[in-house]
């Protein structure tokens, strides 16, 4: 009778070398909630990231492409580095150790900088390692818009329903 042990060798040696040469497929899903704090001189620029339960890999680079301003007062999380270029067109934080990744269903706060840009479309992209924090070369990339000033929603709001209030009793007026 033939051992077990043979097939079984084949599969886990398959697998291993689907996984290093990329032929395995993952799924690496992040959302990104981004905060803007104007400041008396420039802006505060915070990130959340999530890594969602249905990912397969972890989270451990974070990049953000601001542009070609100025980026300064940049902060990590507990674990986390921070590399950026000398034009300042990305800010970029790795993990320091697997220990610190983002797990699935996982998100970590911290990230963040300070600019004179105004709000505006700023790009974004992920990079996934398994579960023992060697990168896969798994990228996911987006955007995200910086928020709207709470104020100016409001003032927006107020002008709306003004509007909705005036052409009401204009129609009742008129009857």
């Amino acid at each position: 009778m033939k051992s077990p042990k043979m097939p079984l060798m084949a599969l886990l040696i398959i697998a291993l070398v689907a996984n290093f040469t990329g032929l395995a497929s993952a799924t690496l899903i992040s959302n990104i909630v981004a905060t803007v704090t104007p400041g008396p001189a420039a802006y505060t620029y915070g990130y959340d990231v999530y890594n969602d339960a249905t990912s397969d890999e972890n989270i451990w680079v974070f990049t953000v492409y601001p542009g070609n301003v100025e980026v300064f007062d940049i902060a990590a999380p507990t674990g986390w580095t921070f590399v950026f270029t000398d034009f300042l067109t990305f800010v970029k934080w790795p993990s320091g150790d697997p220990t610190y990744d983002i797990v699935p269903g996982g998100h970590q706060d911290g990230f963040g900088f300070k600019s004179y840009a105004p709000p505006g479309i700023v790009a974004y992209d992920v990079e996934g390692s398994d579960a023992f924090g060697f990168p896969t070369g798994t990228t996911y990339e987006s955007t995200t818009i910086g928020p709207i000033p709470e104020p100016g929603t409001f003032l927006l709001l107020g002008v709306g329903l003004a509007g909705l209030a005036g052409y009401i009793r204009f129609r009742k007026k008129s009857k």
